[in-house]
């Protein structure tokens, strides 16, 4: 049986996820278009949201995954997550640098998104129910 059905607390930090995903979704979509208003290039924007968003997705994904092991097994399983997300980060920068479509872009949602993730999380205390 899935533990995310037995544990509640679980089950609640799920929704915190999910919720943190949309809200990093929907800041992704203010930076296409902040970049678009200041004159970069469209596909060099799409990557940068492209790499930011697919760096948030394994970040959570890390952490869904890793509430449900031990705390050694979890940081061992979200310390192997992080050289895949050097690996797309890597991915997404070569793309952008063969295509010239302004690889400052792709760096640049990367790290938007990635400071945007951190005080989402800050906020909203992840596991933590709000009294």
């Amino acid at each position: 049986m899935d533990p995310w059905k037995k544990r509640p607390e679980l089950q609640f930090l799920g929704g915190q996820l999910r919720s943190l995903f949309w809200k990093q979704a929907v800041l992704a979509g203010c930076f296409l278009v902040l970049a678009l208003i200041l004159g970069g290039d469209a596909r060099g924007a799409a990557l940068g949201t492209a790499a930011g968003l697919s760096d948030t997705f394994q970040i959570l994904w890390g952490i869904r995954r890793g509430m449900r092991k031990e705390p050694v097994q979890a940081a061992l399983a979200m310390h192997r997550t992080m050289f895949t997300r050097i690996a797309f980060l890597l991915c997404w920068t070569v793309l952008a640098l063969r295509n010239r479509w302004q690889p400052v872009l792709v760096l640049a949602g990367f790290l938007v998104l990635n400071v945007g993730l951190i005080i989402l999380m800050a906020c909203c205390r992840l596991g933590c129910r709000k009294p």
